[in-house]
């Protein structure tokens, strides 16, 4: 009966004092967890209260489900996502979600819907993610304690930035970032937020934000000296500084990033870091075409067992742009098309499917197919505008002015000029983006697991 209610009260995360109350010392509360006194009924009948419990669990006479049930449904969930099972994994979730809220124990239900909002990602199904990381954040209004703020943050910024709600994307990473006192956050957690918080700021184009993010996580990395938030920091000045142009620096920094995230076990992160190196290689002048590859098939199999269907998107994306670049024109658009597929399929990763989008314009216009390349670089630049990435839409919609001209299409070919300046207030000139294959789209930022 001790170990059951020691176990009880370490999962709700309360200490003997508190479970004790104004009612039991913590000696006796002490005495009873080690099986030296026996409560009385009605000490018992208490206990079981404080506990979210019933007497019957904590005598051990019950058959009904009890907290190791709900630990061990939440433990094989985690297990069977881990190991690639992920339909399996939210199933036992969902189970275990539902039998830790009617058991009241806010420790292990807290648990079980951040790994659910984590399976669910990994499903792809990104609306639901997105919802489930919601509910964390907003019970976390009542039970601060045992929520885990910075993932939360994180999950659901990133999951409103890949489908396109990039308002809500820095509205949730800005209410940490600002307040990070509220939520007892360390720097590494702050690290981590404003990484995903950069990110999003990126998508919109605002460069300086963008700039003064990546000065302050570099400041706070020196702080919180671990290897995974100093590895998140220098990769988030890595993308500040090829969004500006300064594409050898931003290589420099994400090197340095990449030793730092070698020496933690974020394989996904570090995956993630391959995909995004392997994008500066295709942009250097020459580019490093095989490195790329080298990295990217590197990358490729471990995304798949252990990120998101978008993170695997993402590097066969740049799987094409390597093609693209070495003029593999009919082996670019495969990738493209095959990729453009799996994310119809969800419907979900819109930011993405635009950058896709443009990559297969790019093949096909290199093959002379450019009715078909100006449709996917307009179905792309209409997405992302719609979307408020607005650096990317106006890269996009200067692309496909230049592929109108060479249509002879100018009232189309002016159009699109003009609604390239529009969105970025200022004129822009045909050729102002590389339009070799160089990608006019940022890379994605470190997030928290």
């Amino acid at each position: 009966m001790g170990a059951r209610i020691r176990k009880l009260r370490r999962e709700q995360g309360l200490t003997q004092a508190r479970l004790g109350g104004t009612r039991l010392s913590e000696s006796y509360v002490s005495l009873i967890e080690s099986g030296r006194r026996t409560p009385p009924p009605d000490v018992l009948a208490y206990l079981a209260q404080k506990l979210g419990s019933t007497v019957e669990v904590l005598r051990g006479d019950a058959d009904g489900p009890d907290a190791a049930q709900a630990e061990l449904l939440i433990r094989r969930g985690e297990w069977e996502s881990r190991s690639g099972q992920v339909g399996r994994a939210i199933a036992h979730l969902e189970e275990g979600v539902d039998l830790a809220s009617r058991l009241g124990l806010p420790v292990l239900l807290s648990r079980a819907r951040v790994s659910l909002a984590h399976a669910l990602e990994a499903d792809g199904r990104l609306r639901d993610a997105a919802q489930a990381w919601e509910e964390v954040l907003a019970h976390g209004e009542g039970d601060p304690r045992n929520t885990p703020w910075a993932a939360a943050t994180v999950g659901l910024s990133r999951c409103c930035r890949e489908m396109g709600d990039l308002e809500r994307a820095i509205e949730v990473g800005e209410a940490f970032w600002q307040y990070p006192s509220q939520i007892s956050s360390g720097p590494e957690d702050r690290v981590l937020v404003g990484a995903t918080l950069l990110g999003a700021y990126l998508e919109i184009g605002d460069q300086a934000r963008c700039r003064d993010l990546a000065e302050e996580l570099v400041a706070l990395a020196e702080t919180a000296e671990t290897p995974k938030a100093t590895g998140a920091a220098y990769w988030n000045a890595a993308i500040a500084a090829e969004a500006e142009g300064r594409v050898a620096d931003a290589l420099r920094l994400a090197e340095r990033a990449q030793a730092e995230l070698a020496q933690t076990e974020d394989v996904r992160n570090r995956a993630r870091l391959q995909t995004a190196l392997a994008g500066l290689h295709l942009r250097m002048k020459p580019p490093d075409v095989q490195e790329a590859l080298r990295l990217l098939h590197a990358a490729e199999p471990v995304l798949q067992q252990f990120a998101s269907p978008v993170d695997v998107c993402y590097c066969r994306t740049e799987l094409a742009r390597a093609h693209l670049r070495v003029q593999e024109f009919d082996r670019a658009i495969e990738i493209a098309s095959a990729t453009i597929e799996d994310l119809n399929r969800s419907g979900e990763a819109r930011i993405e499917t635009a950058r896709t989008l443009m990559v297969r314009a790019l093949a096909l216009s290199a093959i002379e197919a450019r009715d078909e390349a100006s449709a996917d670089a307009f179905e792309a630049a209409i997405l992302l505008e719609h979307l408020g990435a607005g650096r990317q839409a106006a890269s996009i919609w200067t692309e496909l002015a230049e592929l109108y001209v060479e249509l002879g299409d100018s009232e189309k070919a002016i159009e699109a000029f003009r609604r390239a300046t529009t969105i970025l207030g200022a004129k822009r000139t045909p050729g102002h983006e590389d339009s070799d294959g160089a990608r006019p789209v940022p890379k994605r930022s470190a997030e928290a697991g």
